[in-house]
């Protein structure tokens, strides 16, 4: 709680076969405890200070394993979803005001059946197709923030086209080291070619549930070194591909948004 105060730390209480109730104003079994230790040793002061700060804990927002019918894997779940949404708070990419954004928001997430509860299980792809300079990443990242809290991963590949022309031989293979530590949030996977990041892209994103942003593409084979296959990624992924080309989402074969 000090750090809470101090450093604007973020608290959950976890209530586990505790009424919420007997921490904030120690009965039950807190209130045999904290008279052992008045009784002891201890500084009245500190005690006291323990006290305060269950009391705070316990009004705050948190988790109470009852409310999970007492299982204790949903709970788990519950707890770990609440601290992956406050975690990947902090990673929300920046965006430009676009008129109209939120309309166009809704109408790609109908298109990916993000919200679809019936269909959480397919995997998705989708193209954000139009000139340049029209919004098509600014809608890109508009859904990424919103949704990305919603995956077990997430990866936003910016500036694919770019990232090529500057880097022919390398950048593939960036591409595909940036996708890998990003959903399986590490920092040092290397892949060394194309041929291996393939590899393991489909082998160890293929149980994760993944939002892919694939920004700018403009050649097949950047998609197939990046998201050849739905099965490369887990059940109920869904991956946006922005471009220019209406070439290329044709032999990819996905759904289209004009812009």
């Amino acid at each position: 709680m000090e750090c809470r105060e101090r450093l604007g730390q973020q608290v959950i209480p976890l209530f586990y076969n505790i009424e919420a109730s007997d921490v904030r104003k120690q009965t039950g079994s807190f209130a045999q405890a904290f008279e052992k230790h008045e009784a002891g040793k201890h500084d009245k002061e500190k005690v006291q200070r323990w006290r305060n700060a269950l009391t705070q804990a316990a009004d705050l927002c948190g988790e109470d394993l009852k409310n999970a019918d007492g299982h204790e894997a949903k709970f788990i779940k519950k707890i770990l979803g609440k601290v992956n949404n406050l975690v990947n708070s902090k990673y929300q990419l920046d965006i430009e005001h676009l008129v109209g954004i939120t309309s166009r928001v809704k109408v790609l997430s109908n298109h990916l059946d993000i919200e679809n509860s019936g269909s959480k299980d397919v995997v998705r792809m989708i193209g954000i197709l139009g000139m340049g300079g029209i919004g098509k990443t600014t809608l890109a990242k508009a859904i990424y923030n919103k949704y990305e809290g919603s995956f077990e991963g997430r990866s936003f590949l910016a500036n694919v086209r770019e990232v090529i022309a500057h880097q022919p031989i390398n950048g593939l293979v960036d591409l595909q080291e940036q996708l890998l530590n990003d959903i399986l949030k590490s920092q040092g996977i290397k892949v060394g070619s194309v041929a291996k990041g393939i590899d393991m892209i489909s082998e160890r994103l293929c149980c994760k549930r993944a939002l892919v942003i694939i920004d700018d593409a403009d050649d097949l084979q950047q998609l197939k070194a990046i998201a050849r296959a739905r099965d490369w990624f887990g059940p109920g992924s869904k991956i946006v591909i922005t471009t220019r080309n209406q070439r290329l989402l044709d032999q990819v074969g996905v759904e289209v948004e004009l812009l």
